[in-house]
């Protein structure tokens, strides 16, 4: 549902204005442009309002409901009338293992496996539905701790690790039709999750070994001729930008210098494809840090000013999102958290 309700306010207020004559050129003031964080904000809102008129997706919601909570939290604020429904509708997704997944059948690796529909996927549960709950709960709108502690049991203790000289690696997903594929954008963004929601109370034995175990397989797996990594264990191939971003930013904050270097590389290339551009528009509420500082303004981040060149497309990208909610809450949910990293500028 729009907010019409909203809309409603703006045009009352525009009626009710006491109307003034026309000023002259020499009494009226140039409108002032638009700030970093505003153009970022309108991005956000398009897509979201675009998200809401898109058709009800038919899989991965719990990705979309979790990008589209997102997006109103960080829009609208947490107590917004539309949070309480879409975290039922998160609950409601939950696997019987408590998990969530894609909600179909699928062969994630096109090898002839087929997982079932009530498969419960690391990427979901720690880039997905985690820091979509965590962020809720940080801010009073998710009272219930359950879904986190079992986010956290499940990574830890209840999903496959793959482990060599280098550290170890958790599987894709629950299921033993993935077990043997490392993919470094799911464990890192894993390690990443498990480390933010170990900060905010929900810990577990091992799940510091964990982290630092992932840590070092994550690093030896860095590829310095490409600023990234394989998408699985071994290829001799970079991943595609819209990945090695998600794994940039996950070892940004696990081991700085290695994911700064990936953020860098990421919001430098022009985009050549969709992902490229899904890619730059996750990066750009990177926080700051050594190196990492506004050159042009210091008060802001490199990253917000690397970003101004992808406002555009950013802008474009919505637009030729139509009718797709997963690309929409995604980009709603990114753009959102770039105007509020941005703020200020």
């Amino acid at each position: 549902m729009l907010r019409t309700a909203a809309a409603a306010f703006t045009a009352a207020a525009l009626l009710a204005a006491p109307i003034q004559a026309d000023p002259s050129p020499s009494d009226s003031a140039p409108t002032p442009p638009l700030t970093r964080s505003q153009q970022w904000r309108a991005v956000a809102v398009s897509a979201l309002d675009a998200y809401e008129l898109a058709p009800a997706p038919a899989s991965s919601q719990a990705m979309i409901f979790s990008n589209a909570l997102l997006a109103t939290g960080r829009l609208y604020g947490w107590g917004d009338s539309q949070i309480p429904s879409l975290i039922s509708a998160i609950m409601a997704l939950r696997n019987p293992d408590g998990g969530w997944g894609v909600s179909i059948p699928w062969d994630a690796f096109q090898d002839g496996t087929t997982n079932p529909a009530s498969t419960t996927y690391t990427v979901t549960l720690a880039g997905h539905v985690g820091p979509a709950l965590l962020e809720a709960w940080k801010h009073g709108a998710l009272t219930d701790p359950e879904p986190l502690q079992a986010i956290t049991r499940l990574l830890v203790s209840g999903t496959t690790r793959l482990t060599n000289s280098t550290g170890q690696c958790l599987t894709y997903s629950r299921s033993a039709n993935d077990a043997a594929y490392c993919v470094h954008n799911v464990s890192a963004g894993a390690a990443d999750y498990l480390t933010q929601a170990s900060a905010a109370g929900f810990g577990r034995t091992g799940l510091q070994q964990l982290v630092v175990d992932i840590t070092r397989r994550e690093v030896t797996a860095y590829r310095s001729d490409w600023a990234g990594w394989p998408y699985i264990d071994g290829q001799t191939v970079e991943q595609d930008p819209d990945h090695g971003a998600y794994t940039a930013r996950s070892l940004y904050f696990l081991t700085y210098p290695v994911g700064r270097a990936g953020v860098y590389s990421g919001l430098s290339g022009a985009a050549t494809d969709d992902q490229g551009r899904r890619a730059h528009l996750q990066l750009v509420s990177t926080p700051g840090g050594p190196g990492s500082q506004g050159l042009a303004d210091p008060s802001t981040t490199l990253w917000c000013e690397m970003g101004d060149q992808w406002l555009a497309e950013a802008a474009a990208y919505v637009t030729a999102s139509a009718g797709d909610a997963g690309r929409l809450s995604q980009a709603a949910a990114a753009a959102a958290a770039n105007s509020i990293a941005c703020q200020g500028t």
